[in-house]
């Protein structure tokens, strides 16, 4: 059997220039693609982002929220944190429970008033033993 050579073949070194310069414009395309993509899945993640921050500044009663306190509840406490976002009275479990805090203090408002009245003079006691101490202190 006689071998027929074919001359239509192209180089070996041609077809590997045609496959690179074929995959560097797919993978350009690609690259378009995902960065597309990339921008409009960070618009849509961003937005809840920035939303969940604006509510932890500010709670959904126009309270302040800034600082951060961690507690130990009872499982009934607990369950009616989880009640008040269930109902969607808040947003969370901690604007919840900022939520019952400040409830709480305004429900008490005349007893946190005698408190600091209280403290206000425990304060000024200590202060006249301070002095009275560091006056012996220097006799």
């Amino acid at each position: 059997m006689a071998q027929v050579i074919r001359n239509d073949r192209k180089p070996l070194s041609e077809s590997f220039r045609i496959i690179a310069h074929e995959a560097k414009q797919s993978a350009e395309t690609i690259g378009k693609d995902l960065k597309e993509g990339a921008k409009s899945s960070a618009s849509t993640v961003a937005s809840p982002l920035i939303e969940a921050g604006k509510r932890i500044a500010v709670d959904r009663h126009g309270a302040s929220r800034k600082n951060v306190v961690m507690v130990r509840l009872s499982a009934d406490s607990l369950r009616r944190l989880n009640d008040l976002v269930d109902a969607g009275v808040t947003g969370s479990r901690s604007e919840a429970a900022s939520y019952l805090i400040s409830e709480g203090i305004q429900a008490k408002q005349i007893m946190f008033d005698n408190i600091s009245r209280n403290l206000a003079n425990v304060r000024l006691a200590k202060e006249e033993l301070r002095v009275i101490l560091d006056d012996e202190l220097v006799d």
